[in-house]
């Protein structure tokens, strides 16, 4: 199902320098392991993070991309709500 709107992310090219695990999407949904070493496509957010702490480096000063969420897909989850009854205190 698509989203009824456009949503699009800035994306930074970051080689990192100190493996570190964060969320792999915006939204925080999946966590993802940036491993030392490795050059990653990171949502601008987090890549200011990694650029901040001193965990990556920018790798190409010129390349701006974005990247449109609408077709990536979003995991869901159900979950099960159990209510106990309650008990009257006035037994």
């Amino acid at each position: 199902m698509p989203l009824p709107f456009n949503l699009k992310i800035i994306i930074m090219q970051i080689k990192v320098i100190k493996t570190t695990t964060a969320s792999q999407y915006p939204c925080g949904t999946k966590l993802f392991v940036y491993e030392a070493g490795n050059t990653y496509d990171i949502y601008e957010d987090l890549a200011k993070v990694f650029l901040k702490e001193g965990w990556g480096k920018k790798e190409d000063d010129n390349k701006v991309e974005t990247q449109d969420l609408a077709d990536d897909k979003v995991e869901t989850q159900d979950l099960k709500l159990e209510t106990k009854p309650k008990k009257n205190a006035n037994k």
